[in-house]
């Protein structure tokens, strides 16, 4: 009986399809874990055979260790006994845990497992199971303390690997997990291959490494290729949380005038009763930025607050511009609305925005170098700051959140009104 005989065949998904290439490539520049030595040799020094086994390690891959240099002890563990297995699985562990915000818990679960009484049973039991091709079994059976599905199945990788097992049992830690979820909701996946594929335990891990096989035969390379590109998506955060941005900025909304909020209600009427309502339909105009971050700034990091705020800045600087110097209530904070304006000015969306309308209290579009600033048709002035008053100036700038020009700026249009 195969292993895939109790698999569903679940089609390619497109969002793999379409980053083909980046798959085919995605070892081309791998760098490998970076890991502290002396956390290591410092946690473990009163076991002088964990001790022993961390020498051998730092001494052949000192400060950082790759899937490659992993490999290696698998290589070496299959024709060894039992110690090169148990260093084996303490060279995974230390290329799982690297040197991130969690590796004193990496640390504690490594010496938990190593310290099981069941370790020999379990890694030597695993070993046979995983080169027979009884990958289940080995799921089902693997029972060590402080060593769940996410670092085991490192393991099992590595051996997987060492006696081509087909299909290569992958690991599968939170981020691959992040990532099946996300293609779930992508494809539309129904509930039956959501439950198994998503399943935590032996099943679900089955159909996850029978599934990327197939996968990666229709891209023509290594399952391994796949899960390291879900993982490198979900926790880079590049192309997969774009997408995501993308898909949740269109569900928002599209432009200002979709923006059914108090302030905005109150900067229109505000503006209407300054004689400036077509000023204000321009503003309500505006386009979303796809390209930009949904936490970019404060709020609680709700969606769209920095596109609100660029809202806001054009409506500061459209009543500057008129002379208004009473702002509506609740219109704090104008030097970051302004900051929110420039930034959106720089993207795509806001470039064609404002070639488009080309509002005056912006004045003329500035070029790819020069930070746009809300200068109307004047003359320019030129003022030399020494180096300290220039220091000064452009940390009192960052406190503000706007660039060193723009303080400046409405230093001096405050000055004159």
């Amino acid at each position: 009986m195969s292993i895939y005989d109790n698999a569903l065949k679940i089609p390619l998904p497109r969002y793999l399809q379409e980053h083909k290439d980046e798959i085919l490539h995605v070892f081309d520049h791998t760098r490998g874990s970076n890991y502290d030595p002396n956390s290591w040799q410092e946690y473990f020094q009163n076991d002088h055979i964990v001790s022993n086994d961390l020498s051998k390690i730092i001494k052949r891959y000192p400060a950082r260790i790759t899937r490659k240099d992993v490999s290696h002890f698998a290589h070496v563990a299959r024709s060894g006994g039992y110690k090169e297995l148990k260093r084996l699985f303490l060279a995974c562990m230390i290329w799982g845990w690297g040197e991130g915000g969690k590796y004193k818990q990496g640390l504690k679960n490594t010496k938990a497992a190593l310290s099981d009484s069941g370790l020999r049973e379990v890694l030597t039991k695993t070993v046979e199971l995983i080169s027979d091709g009884h990958v289940s079994e080995a799921y089902k059976g693997f029972k060590l303390r402080g060593c769940r599905s996410a670092f085991f199945t490192k393991f099992f990788y590595f051996v997987g690997q060492e006696y081509d097992v087909k299909p290569l049992p992958l690991i599968r830690d939170k981020h691959v997990m992040n990532f099946l979820e996300f293609l779930s909701k992508d494809e539309g996946w129904n509930s039956s291959i959501c439950a198994r594929i998503l399943e935590r335990k032996e099943k679900g891990y089955i159909q996850y490494i029978c599934s990327m096989d197939d996968w990666a035969k229709e891209l023509g390379c290594s399952a391994d290729n796949i899960e390291y590109f879900m993982f490198k998506e979900d926790k880079e955060g590049t192309s997969l949380r774009k997408h995501r941005r993308e898909k949740n900025m269109g569900r928002k909304c599209q432009s200002a005038r979709e923006m059914n909020t108090t302030w905005l209600t109150q900067a229109k009427e505000f503006s209407q009763q300054h004689g400036l309502t077509g000023d204000s339909r321009i503003i309500e105009d505006m386009e979303w930025p796809p390209s930009w971050r949904l936490s970019k700034g404060g709020n609680g990091n709700k969606p769209g607050w920095w596109f609100r705020r660029a809202i806001q800045g054009n409506y500061i600087l459209l009543w500057e511009y008129h002379g208004i110097k009473e702002l509506p209530e609740d219109w704090s904070n104008p030097p970051r609305f302004k900051k929110a304006l420039m930034d959106y000015l720089h993207t795509s969306e806001g470039k064609a925005w404002r070639e488009r309308n080309k509002p005056s209290w912006l004045g003329h579009p500035s070029s790819e170098q020069q930070p746009v600033t809300p200068l109307g048709p004047r003359e320019s002035i030129t003022i030399s700051l020494s180096t300290e008053q220039k220091a000064q100036l452009e940390k009192m700038a960052v406190e503000r959140g706007v660039d060193a020009p723009t303080l400046a700026l409405i230093w001096i249009l405050d000055h004159l009104r």
